[in-house]
């Protein structure tokens, strides 16, 4: 008699074994159950974390492009720049460092006395 081999949902094989139907799970710490249908505590928190992971990085992204949106209008559109007054002074502040001269060492004398 020939076995008839069917590979069921969730990577399970299930085979005619002596005119009864016996089943394997091909990954045991994935799924469990007679035809493979439970899925294990490990692959329903990987799944989980996989959600909450790609939520968090998709609102990470909204947040980005929309804070820059609304720098760009403000400057451009109502030519408001929140930044202006940061940005003057880092350039004073490099401009004042150029102009500053720097500062020369002092001139050392050392004297040596010996005693005898």
């Amino acid at each position: 008699m020939a076995q008839l081999s069917i590979v069921i949902a969730n990577h399970g094989i299930c085979r005619t074994v002596n005119m009864s139907w016996s089943c394997i799970c091909l990954i045991p710490s994935l799924y469990y159950g007679n035809y493979c249908e439970i899925q294990t505590s490990a692959l329903k928190v990987k799944q989980a974390l996989s959600k909450s992971f790609a939520s968090v990085a998709i609102v990470t992204l909204v947040l980005t492009c929309s804070f820059v949106t609304i720098m760009d209008v403000l400057k451009y559109v109502f030519k408001i720049d929140p930044v202006k007054a940061e940005r003057l002074r880092q350039i004073q502040a490099k401009k004042a460092a150029k102009s500053k001269p720097k500062p020369k060492a002092p001139n050392v004398a050392i004297r040596f006395q010996y005693v005898a």
